[in-house]
């Protein structure tokens, strides 16, 4: 008679077994979500940061722009209905935007962005150059040191702004007799910003 072997075993499965296998699944899966998500959410706050920034910039440009329009008030340029530019210094006519030199006050910097904008906001008007040094712009072998080629020049200080409105203060320089040291307000109204009849707040430079 031929005997039997041992009859095979099955484990049962530990009871809960398949629950915690589901578990674990989730587990994994959800592990995932915070590197799938971090991409996203790093891109959209460089995007926000950018945007501030570029904000900034356009900003500053603005209220630069309207200061350098200020001193140019007095013999800048026009724009004619035909589109051509008068210059209005000395009562001299010419269809060429007059030149304007543009420093900052000292211990003042304009960074390189801002100084684009406001050549490309006032382009039709004048042609500006941001300069550093008084020998890029007065003739210094002159006593009087007078201003190159006839042209503007205004040094512009730090802009002091508290919400929607804002102040900064803009030297035109002719020659060593004539400075004319002005403090100019603006409000932004429309994301546009307007020169205001009002008196300034910050202290004059010593």
């Amino acid at each position: 008679m031929r005997r039997r072997g041992p009859e095979p075993t099955h484990q049962a499965p530990a009871r809960g077994g398949h629950a915690q296998g589901r578990a674990e699944r989730r587990r994994s899966r959800v592990s995932w979500l915070p590197a799938l998500l971090a991409p996203a959410i790093l891109g959209a706050g460089l995007l926000g940061c950018a945007d501030e920034a570029t904000d900034e910039v356009g900003t500053k440009a603005a209220i630069y722009a309207e200061a350098v329009r200020s001193v140019m008030g007095e013999g800048g340029a026009d724009e004619g209905p035909d589109g051509a530019t008068t210059v209005t210094a000395d009562g001299k006519e010419d269809g060429d935007p007059p030149l304007v030199f543009v420093r900052a006050e000292a211990g003042h910097a304009i960074d390189l962005g801002v100084q684009a904008e406001v050549v490309k906001r006032l382009e039709k008007v004048a042609v500006v150059r941001f300069v550093d040094e008084d020998d890029d712009v007065v003739l210094s072998d002159d006593p009087l040191e007078p201003v190159r080629e006839d042209a503007v020049v205004v040094t512009l200080s730090e802009i002091e702004r508290v919400g929607s409105r804002a102040e900064v203060r803009a030297e035109h320089y002719v020659d060593r007799r004539h400075v004319d040291d002005r403090c100019l307000v603006l409000r932004r109204v429309d994301d546009t910003w307007h020169p205001v009849d009002e008196a300034c707040t910050s202290p004059a430079p010593a």
